[in-house]
């Protein structure tokens, strides 16, 4: 069928101010909905493990981490940058990480040669800190995490970040076989791509989900390797095979430009917005709203999710939840706001969530509602029902300019749910690919041949970390708490998965913990396949949560204690109850406390899951399989209990590889499918 194609006059130009707004930012304000970054002036401070990552060196992972942060602060229309502060006083290990977790008590001082109130990036060289935190077999799935968690200003708000840490797996750059114990390694490119992501966590970035069909197809085999150079840097899965894993594609750097703009940037780019409503004007939550330049759409593309300016409730003590678990208006349900576009004319469609791991924490916590038809365009002649998805109207973008009013009202495709769960790549075109290029430099080259050397990177000065084409600003930190520090802990976590498979990939996932407050980043899981997903879980169960317990464990570590009522125990859950104990603080309906991980999904009395579970750390900690892959939640229907999103839990080739087009509908259904395949 033909597209028709409209061009239209925007509803409203108006100049665009220097606003706290940003494309993906990882903090919201509770109260404004604007965005969280460090504050102005300075570098951000960062000191570095003394040991190596896996078969580098440390001077090699040293430079290695130096040349990713020079990416960041080389962009020309972005002031941030990094001040390296000299060595952490220790090869950080498993023998030690305590003491560097209980920086999490942000202002508490704990061991005195540790430097406070900074960023410390570890070198997990073997792996073991990873599964101290997410559990026993962990650190093949886990290729590393990112925090920033200690925020200025006060709970109803906050100001700016000032303290953070990045961990690193160097099990994935070992250079050892392959076993069910070790994974196969990255390329040194993989890995700085690794780097490159978890800094941008840092930043204050959250993840990016504009062109997960060029995933899917790439990592399926529909499409050549060279279309990785379309995926950004943020998006929570980056192949093994990418050919760009260390460029900055135009999303990552609108996303960080919005954060943090120059003088000039605002009058460079506009933004659209509008809502996403069903036939009844009910506004929908949780789909993907992508922006296109219709003269390069591969590459100039941007996307934000509806809803992930959700404005918190204040509980009853009047505290924002900074999770979002609620809202304090319905009518915000359906917005997005789409910045930092290029002029031009733009396209606008809304999507599905294909995999309904790449949106974890970027949208209001247990809202799960989602794309309920197919795919479409936006049009002028929306009338939502007997029309084509790819019926289209372009919007005119100036610069300084805001495209308002761009409702897209879903098609009724009640009979043909799911047809188009993303706009078809014929329908989108290619374009050149202008600001979409590979890697230009082998970082495995350059290190073995000394060429890139972290003497080049630790030289600072007020506008941060060198780099090569002389960028970087100014990022301050500020000085002592105003108003008290925010407790603030959120950690993205790499998982690595499918690593045997004729496609190899890993994506990203959040780890997010913090002590009064948490914030809800974006967060993925590696398709990790059903076989091993039971094979690696010590427990396999589906029940129903009846306890939740937050305390401080025998080391001093905020954890969480929760209680299953088990239904039916396939491996590992003999009894009446299971009770497990998670990193951090998980949250709980009715406040804003949180200081667990997102990615493994949270835990609420009353919930519904089939869960599969590592075996427990040495302290004790346990996560689900693939963190947020290994929870399957259900709800009560009138015919019993029935998965929720299922086909977005087990859609992708590697589950489908064990289960087939019969894709399990029940909790008992998938532990049927789980017996088979342990038999």
């Amino acid at each position: 069928m033909k597209r028709r194609v409209h061009f239209i006059v925007p509803i409203l130009i108006s100049v665009i101010a220097s606003s706290a707004y940003a494309g993906n930012p990882g903090v919201i304000h509770p109260v404004t909905g604007e965005s969280i970054g460090w504050a102005d002036s300075q570098a951000i401070p960062y000191w570095l493990d003394q040991g190596p990552l896996g078969k580098l060196t440390n001077l090699q992972a040293k430079a290695l981490t130096g040349a990713t942060l020079s990416l960041w602060s080389s962009v020309e229309t972005a002031d941030v940058g990094f001040s390296y502060q000299g060595d952490l006083p220790d090869d950080v290990t498993i023998d030690n990480i305590e003491d560097y977790l209980a920086m999490m008590r942000c202002d508490t001082e704990n061991r005195a040669d540790i430097p406070q109130n900074v960023v410390p990036i570890v070198f997990d060289t073997d792996g073991q800190i990873i599964e101290y935190i997410a559990g026993l077999g962990s650190s093949v799935e886990v290729g590393g995490f990112s925090t920033f968690r200690c925020i200025r200003g006060t709970l109803e708000d906050p100001k700016s970040i000032y303290q953070g840490m990045v961990l690193i797996n160097g099990q994935f750059i070992d250079g050892l076989d392959v076993t069910d114990n070790s994974p196969e390694d990255l390329s040194v490119n993989g890995l700085a791509g690794i780097i490159l992501h978890e800094t941008g966590h840092l930043i204050g970035l959250d993840h990016s989900v504009v062109n997960t069909e060029i995933y899917q197809a790439v990592s399926n085999g529909g499409l050549s390797t060279t279309y990785t150079r379309f995926l950004p840097v943020m998006m929570p899965t980056v192949l093994r095979e990418s050919e760009a894993a260390t460029t900055l594609h135009p999303d990552d750097i609108s996303s960080l430009s919005s954060l943090y703009p120059t003088a000039s940037y605002a009058g460079q780019v506009g933004n659209i917005e509008g809502e996403i409503l069903d036939l009844e004007g009910g506004e929908i939550r949780k789909v993907n709203v992508v922006a296109r330049r219709i003269d390069d759409p591969l590459c100039e593309a941007v996307s934000s999710i509806s809803g992930r300016r959700c404005v918190p409730i204040v509980d009853t003590q009047g505290r924002p939840n900074f999770n979002m678990t609620s809202c304090s208006s319905s009518e915000l349900y359906g917005d997005y706001l789409i910045e930092g576009l290029l002029p031009g004319d733009y396209s606008v469609e809304v999507e599905g969530l294909t995999m309904g791991w790449m949106s974890h924490g970027m949208y209001p916590v247990g809202i799960e509602v989602g794309l309920p038809g197919d795919a479409e365009y936006y049009n002028t002649d929306d009338k939502g029902r007997e029309e084509s998805p790819f019926d289209m109207s372009l919007i005119n973008v100036a610069g300084g300019s805001a495209i308002l009013g761009i409702d897209i009202i879903l098609n009724d495709t009640s009979d043909k749910i799911g047809q188009y769960d993303t706009i078809p790549l014929e329908k989108i075109g290619e374009g050149p690919g202008t600001r979409c290029s590979a890697d230009s430099i082998d970082y495995g080259v350059a290190l073995e041949s000394g060429d890139l050397d972290f003497s080049s990177f630790s030289e600072s000065d007020s506008v941060g970390v060198a780099s090569s084409s002389g960028g970087g600003c100014r990022l301050t930190l500020g000085g002592k708490v105003d108003f008290g520090a925010v407790l603030l802990l959120i950690g993205l976590i790499t998982l690595i998965g499918g690593l045997r498979m004729k496609r190899h990939v890993f994506l990203v996932f959040i780890l997010s913990t913090l002590f009064l407050s948490s914030v809800a980043m974006a967060t993925s899981v590696v398709p990790v396949d059903l076989k091993t997903m039971a094979t690696k879980a010590e427990k396999v169960f589906y029940g129903r949560c009846i306890g939740v317990d937050v305390q401080e464990d025998e080391n001093g570590l905020r954890s969480t204690y929760v209680t299953f009522e088990v239904e039916r125990g396939v491996k590992g859950a003999d009894g009446n109850t299971v009770t497990f104990k998670i990193f951090g603080e998980a949250p709980k309906e009715g406040n804003g406390f949180s200081t667990g991980i997102i990615g493994m999904p949270h835990f609420q009395e009353g919930d519904l899951r089939v869960l599969f579970l590592y075996p427990g750390s040495r302290r004790g900690y346990t996560s689900p399989v693939g963190l947020g892959q290994g929870s399957f939640s259900a709800v009560e229907t009138e015919v019993g209990p029935k998965l929720v999103n299922k086909k977005l839990s087990v859609q992708d080739t590697t589950m489908k590889e064990v289960v087939g087009n019969n894709i399990p509908e029940t909790p008992d259904e998938l532990l049927d499918r789980v017996e088979e395949l342990l038999r």
